[in-house]
């Protein structure tokens, strides 16, 4: 009964995220370099995030890359976070699924910027009508007052992530990306978190480390 819930959620979300903006700025390593590598199976994992956020984003990404023909597994279906279980173990957990890649996403630099909006005048609008009775013309005149907005300052949520494909076959890392995030005064973090790892998910794809659907 979990998953249909989680999609539902996550189809809300992709709504959400287009008040969350990405840049993205990623590397692959020269050993990499030569696009022969395409991950085929992949664990996706979110660190340093909330409970919530990791929970929705590891669901967010691991559609994503399904949607790529990317077969993929929630890394806390493998490890929950109510198991204490060393690294060692953790990545034995990871590699024994036969994944040949890792996608980690660390969320870090939650902070806010203060943006002021300056302030605009709105000019007042009028128009008539004019009703003709016989001989003579009524007319009537409607009016609206002018109006100013802006004027004050506003708190924009800010994210910055660091984002790795590792090789599960020798634990090189295959890419690094480094990101950063950025919503309007309503946006949230797990927006902002939604936004990190979709554009690295994007950036992947677009190093052709990642198949597509054919």
């Amino acid at each position: 009964m979990r998953l249909p819930f989680l999609l539902i959620v996550f189809a809300a979300l992709i709504n959400l995220t287009g008040c969350a903006t990405t840049e993205t700025t990623g590397y692959v390593d020269p050993a990499y370099s030569n696009g022969t590598f395409h991950t085929k199976k992949v664990v996706v994992r979110v660190d340093g995030g909330t409970l919530a956020e990791t929970d929705l984003a590891e669901t967010a990404f691991a559609q994503n890359f399904s949607d790529l023909g990317v077969e993929s597994i929630r890394y806390m279906d493998l490890v929950p976070p109510t198991r204490n279980y060393s690294e060692k173990k953790a990545m034995k957990i990871v590699k024994d699924t036969g994944a040949d890649s890792l996608f980690i996403t660390y969320v870090g630099g939650k902070s806010s910027v203060d943006s002021y909006v300056p302030p605009t005048y709105h000019a007042g609008t009028s128009n008539s009508t004019v009703n003709v009775i016989g001989n003579t013309a009524h007319v009537n005149t409607y009016s609206s007052p002018g109006y100013t907005t802006g004027g004050y300052t506003v708190s924009l949520p800010v994210l910055t992530s660091v984002s790795y494909l590792m090789d599960m076959t020798n634990g090189n890392n295959i890419w690094k990306a480094e990101g950063f995030s950025s919503g309007i005064e309503f946006t949230s973090f797990t927006d902002l978190v939604l936004s990190a790892g979709n554009s690295a998910i994007a950036d992947l794809k677009a190093k052709g480390l990642v198949s597509a659907v054919e």
